[in-house]
Formats: C-alpha cells, sequence, structure tokens
C-alpha cells in the first residue's frame, strides 16, 4: 500500500510475525525503553525483540490497521486494551474473548434495531493461550463490541440475554478484519469499569487501583510469556 511507512513510520518488511495492538498508554507494559519507536501518522510502533507493538490514540482506524498488516510478516495478532463489565466480572477480572458481538453502528445502537452478529478469535490461537494461562485468573467471555459508552448504558437487558460478560470498542472490528486479512487474531482484555455501576470516570479505590494496575501487569506479562515461550 502506497504510504505505508507514513502511517506506520518503518516499512512493511520490520514487522515480526507477532504483533500486539494495544493503546498508547499500555505500550509501556511492553517495552522496557521507548528510543526505537516509530512514529508514523496514524501508529507507533515498538520492537520488543519478540513483537512489534503497535500504539495509537484512536480505535476508529484500527480495522484499517488489522488489514494493512497482510502486507506484513505478521502472522499471529492480539489485541491488548481494556473493557467495560457488563455485571458479573470486577475491575481488575481478565478476559480472553471467545466470542464478541458486533455492535459497531451507533446508529444501530441508537434505534434498538442492532441486528447482531459475532466474530470468533483463531482457535487454535485461542487454544493455545487459554492452556497457558490456566488457574492464572484468565475468563473465557463473551463481548460485545459497541460504539458509544452512552447508548451501552442501556442495554444491561440486551447483555443479559445475550449472556455478555463484557464491552468493548475493538474486538469485533479486530476479529473481522484478521478474517479478511488470513490473519490470527486473539483479545486480551483487563476490566476497568462496570456498566451502570462504576462508570469509566469515577475515580477508583485505592484497593480497586491496585487491583487494576496489577492485572495490567499480570496480563501484559502472560502474553508477553505466551509469545516468547508458545510462538516464538
Amino acid at each position: 500500500m502506497a504510504g505505508f511507512e507514513k502511517l506506520f513510520g518503518l516499512n512493511a518488511d520490520s514487522f515480526r510475525k507477532n504483533c500486539i495492538i494495544c493503546p498508547s498508554n499500555d505500550a509501556s507494559l511492553f517495552i522496557n525503553k521507548s528510543q526505537n519507536r516509530k512514529k508514523g501518522l496514524l501508529f507507533s510502533v515498538d520492537d520488543t525483540g519478540f513483537a512489534s507493538v503497535i500504539s495509537s490514540k484512536n480505535n476508529f482506524l484500527i480495522g484499517d490497521c488489522v488489514l494493512m498488516l497482510k502486507e506484513t510478516s505478521c502472522r499471529n495478532l492480539f489485541l491488548f486494551g481494556s473493557c467495560a463489565s457488563a455485571g458479573k466480572l470486577k475491575i481488575g477480572d481478565s478476559v480472553a474473548v471467545d466470542n464478541a458481538v458486533c455492535l459497531e453502528s451507533f446508529s444501530s445502537m441508537l434505534d434498538e434495531a442492532a441486528n447482531s452478529r459475532s466474530y470468533f478469535p483463531d482457535k487454535g490461537l485461542f487454544g493455545r493461550f487459554y492452556g497457558f494461562a490456566k488457574g492464572k485468573g484468565l475468563s473465557a467471555s463473551n463481548c460485545a463490541t459497541v460504539s458509544s459508552l452512552y447508548l451501552e448504558k442501556g442495554l444491561t437487558k440486551y447483555f443479559a440475554d445475550k449472556r455478555i460478560d463484557c464491552a468493548d470498542m475493538e474486538s469485533s472490528i479486530v476479529y473481522s478484519a484478521a478474517g479478511y486479512a488470513g490473519l490470527k487474531a486473539l483479545s486480551v482484555l483487563y476490566v476497568t469499569d462496570i456498566i451502570n455501576k462504576k462508570q469509566f470516570f469515577e475515580p477508583l479505590s485505592v484497593i480497586e487501583k491496585k487491583k487494576l494496575n496489577e492485572a495490567r501487569k499480570r496480563l501484559s506479562g502472560l502474553l508477553s510469556d505466551f509469545i516468547k515461550n508458545e510462538l516464538a
């Protein structure tokens, strides 16, 4: 694709087989320093030695990011980030998304007419990671990918009926784009808030902050170890 290097800050040949997409504030969980960071117009890339860590301040072009990775050596793609509990999960819990329900359209959410469908991770990648993480506090979860933090507050019954455990803004996009691009993908998330109970903008208690920080470090470490030991 013309302009690839402009968008990512490096050429397509520089990517590793294993890639992690995460928010900018999570990239530091995977790297010791950022002196090798390459900054493009839309994305930044850090080479950890075992994976290419791709970060962005915004998630609205994450699908384009995944599609463009088809031109690289990327084969295994991990989405790392936050989610909101639909009620049962607690702040600091960690999940591997086994089913991503697509509620990406703001207009459909507004009209309460979402004709949702599901997208799934690569079965082999999910199974290997879930087995690797056994006994380490990770649960398999159904996740709804939404486009509105405001409208998700009115979907409590829908989430309960569909047995949805959490909500994010990327998983179904990454899964559908990865399937189209022929990449293996898996979404691993940590819980930062609880819909209608503990909103994302509300301050956390000291205990909640500790649990959240520990969850971010534990989950990023688990993912790093899995890539190093199982996918090298």
